[in-house]
């Protein structure tokens, strides 16, 4: 019986090195992805800019914004105006130094709803596709899976350079929502490729901050939008190239019983981290347990496999934490407007705050376990939260101003700490057999938080008390609950569903079809 548990993934990847070359390049390759698939997304957030405009018929135009928030660029004396002036002018001239989809088809004013539109449309494409990207990633592989994605990430990325009308962007802009399975897809990846130890590391990778940090330098040189997609295109053709050389998923191989093509890979494993390759009989009998387990499990890898067997209160614990926080995160991301102080240097603080949350998940993750690092998180966050809300009671000044900045980033830290903890802990409960399904499910719960969130992202001062309130008392009800889950810090990462609950599930069956059958068969290995 020992014998037979130390035959599993985590021992395989041990003999051939734990964390080699091998896993250097593959975690590499599949990072560009994600950093082609994060900048396009961010891309957003430049498009969507408003550089100021001036009327060529009448120069003396107001300086007061539509949205409420005074806007003057002193040096090409362009303004966002007032929509009456502008609707009254017949020669409307946005800062030519600055190029953006709003300026490309003059997205204010009365089509100042057509920018959140395309927001909502690419982030519901994501929640539609994001459960049959994972059940196709489940059924014809990882590999497969994102290679198609990658593609389709080119082609609309760089059809949308070729856009005549914000219609045709539009369209075309929901598509690349598609793309977004990439960014759990990828981490499923990268997490069944390397050693326990590791799996934190390379869930909490800053490819994000590196992603919108390229598209702000690329945006702030060019300040145009077709160059910043020429940009990501480049990025998503380098990705797709990469994807050719990364193997395919040794545990979906194993599950799915092809051992041939599983030696390949574990030889080619071997060969860049320069160890021996395991005996024949070592992965015979990985690909042996497996089937024999799925054979058993056969009949319940779907959703409802969660919940009858056993996987449920867990799973629904780490939905509802999972679309709260990313409700909370919107809220501190897009409410910065809403801040005390002066809202570029907010906006540049908070993007650099999410660096230190990586360390911090990895850090405490391996040190004090997973639970505890995610009710902690959880907690001091909401505690932040409070802080925001209970400062607002209080007098101007700027001890108040610097202390909601300091409490909002220490905030944000634990909450992306809590993210990449919770995505690290969540794959090394679930099993190869449903893990990326799961992970298109928390991409789905993603992608509702943020169609949410537009409800209930502050837009002054005073909703911002209001809301940070309402949002820490969620978060430390989360935090309450996440003290609930179990501890998977060194846990190996199950192929298929734990023996002991598929076997409760299997004979519960047998016992429903045929009692008599079953207390024979029982009587008989008695």
């Amino acid at each position: 019986m020992e014998k037979q548990d130390n035959v599993n993934f985590e021992a395989l990847l041990d003999d051939l090195g734990g964390c080699g070359l091998f896993q250097i390049l593959v975690v590499t390759a599949l990072n560009i992805l994600m950093i082609a698939v994060s900048s396009s997304l961010y891309f957003m957030a430049y498009g969507l800019y408003n550089p100021g405009w001036k009327c060529l018929d009448n120069t003396t135009i107001s300086v007061n914004s539509s949205n409420g928030m005074p806007y003057t660029n002193n040096t090409f004396k362009y303004t966002v105006g007032s929509c009456k002036d502008f609707d009254s002018c017949e020669n409307v001239e946005f800062n030519p130094e600055v190029s953006t989809i709003v300026t490309e088809w003059g997205l204010i004013c009365g089509k100042s709803l057509i920018p959140r539109l395309m927001m909502f449309m690419r982030i519901f494409a994501s929640m539609i596709a994001s459960p049959i990207a994972g059940l196709a990633a489940d059924k014809y592989g990882r590999k497969r899976t994102l290679q198609v994605v990658a593609f389709l990430q080119i082609i609309f990325n760089v059809a949308t350079i070729f856009s005549n009308s914000w219609q045709m962007f539009m369209i075309v802009n929901s598509v690349i929502g598609i793309t977004m399975i990439s960014i759990p897809l990828v981490n499923v990846i990268m997490t069944e490729f390397v050693v326990p130890k590791m799996r934190i590391w390379v869930a909490s990778s800053p490819m994000w901050c590196v992603a919108t940090t390229s598209v702000a330098l690329v945006a702030m040189f060019t300040k145009s939008w077709k160059t910043l997609r020429i940009f990501i295109s480049v990025l998503s053709i380098i990705a797709f190239l990469l994807l050719f050389w990364v193997p395919k998923s040794m545990r979906w191989l194993s599950l799915k019983g092809k051992d041939k093509e599983l030696k390949d890979v574990v030889g080619k494993i071997a060969k860049y981290n320069r160890t021996e390759i395991p005996p024949d009989e070592f992965i015979k009998k990985l690909v042996e347990n497996d089937l024999n387990l799925k054979n058993r499990s056969s009949s319940y890898r779907d959703l409802l496999t969660l919940f009858k067997t056993g996987y449920g209160i867990q799973t629904l614990i780490m939905f509802a934490t999972l679309l709260i926080q990313e409700m909370a995160y919107f809220v501190i991301a897009f409410g910065v407007s809403a801040l005390p102080g002066d809202i570029f240097r907010n906006m540049i603080i908070l993007t650099v705050s999410e660096l230190p949350a990586n360390l911090l998940a990895v850090v405490f993750g391996n040190l004090i376990g997973r639970k505890k690092s995610l009710c902690i998180f959880l907690f001091i966050e909401a505690l932040a939260l409070f802080g925001v809300s209970g400062l607002g009671a209080c007098g101007e000044g700027n001890l108040k101003i610097y202390g909601i900045v300091v409490l909002v980033i220490l905030a944000k830290i634990f909450l992306n700490g809590f993210y990449y903890v919770l995505m690290t802990t969540a794959m090394e409960i679930y099993p190869t057999a449903i893990r990326t399904t799961l992970m298109a499910v928390f991409n789905v719960l993603s992608a509702i938080g943020q169609l949410i969130a537009p409800f209930v992202i502050p837009y002054d001062p005073h909703s911002l008390y209001i809301n940070y309130l309402a949002m820490g008392g969620l978060t430390i009800i989360c935090s309450f609950l996440s003290c609930l889950l179990p501890e998977t810090k060194g846990k190996k990462l199950e192929n298929t569903f734990s023996r002991k609950s598929v076997d409760a599930q299997y004979e519960t069956k047998r016992t429903r079809q045929d009692p008599e059958e079953t207390f024979l068969n029982v009587a008989a290995e008695t």
